[in-house]
């Protein structure tokens, strides 16, 4: 009787050694995840930060252009009006849909833009070069945007999944919700590349001189 009590003892203890073991896994891989979504997050949440500094003097330039260019003026003040409602987004929801909306709006002004072409032997004007230069830039955050949300997406869906468990429940606080930002990829010709947007016909125009400034 003594030995089938110690043999029930050290299956308990073995049972309680694993159960121990895989919560301690269970908790370094829901901390993991949270970790990535957290990190996601940050990374988003910088991107969108930094175009939404370039749009500003993007759009000084482009009212300086609006001058040589009525036609401009509904483009131009299509993507004020995105980029006042992205500001006021809140939530992840809201944020992902205004972002969207802001990028078709530059893409749409870049498209009137682009239609306007540098004559052979004239140079483009200062706020001509600055804008384009300004969406260059942009385009590239743009694409950093699109990255970041799969990756921050994909880390909130595995995140979830191991979210199920029993740990969450018992310690809500470390292990918060996250909520998906809905920024879809853009079927949308941005024509980023610099010998396209700038006319090599300009004869101020050489390969760095957007990033130069003039």
């Amino acid at each position: 009787m003594p030995t089938l009590l110690w043999w029930l003892a050290a299956l308990a203890c073995l049972l309680i050694l694993a159960a121990v073991v895989i919560l301690v896994i269970r908790f370094n891989q829901l901390s993991l995840a949270r970790d990535l979504c957290a990190e996601g997050h940050r990374q988003l949440s910088a991107d969108i930060h930094e175009r939404r500094s370039l749009i500003p003097s993007f759009l000084e330039s482009c009212a300086a252009l609006v001058e040589e260019n009525p036609q401009l003026r509904a483009r131009v003040d299509a993507v004020g009006d995105a980029f006042a409602a992205a500001r006021q987004a809140a939530g992840p929801e809201a944020v992902g849909a205004a972002e969207e909306q802001l990028t078709v709006a530059l893409a749409q002004l870049h498209q009137r833009l682009g239609a306007q072409q540098v004559a052979y032997g004239e140079s483009a004007s200062d706020a001509e070069y600055v804008a384009r230069a300004l969406f260059i830039q942009m385009c590239v955050v743009e694409s950093r945007i699109a990255a970041d949300s799969r990756y921050y997406n994909a880390n909130v869906s595995r995140y979830r999944r191991r979210r199920r468990g029993v740990l969450p429940v018992l310690m809500p606080r470390r292990f918060p919700e996250f909520t998906p930002v809905p920024y879809s990829e853009l079927d949308l010709d941005l024509d980023t590349d610099s010998q396209d947007i700038v006319s090599s016909s300009d004869p101020d125009y050489r390969p760095g001189r957007l990033s130069e400034g003039r």
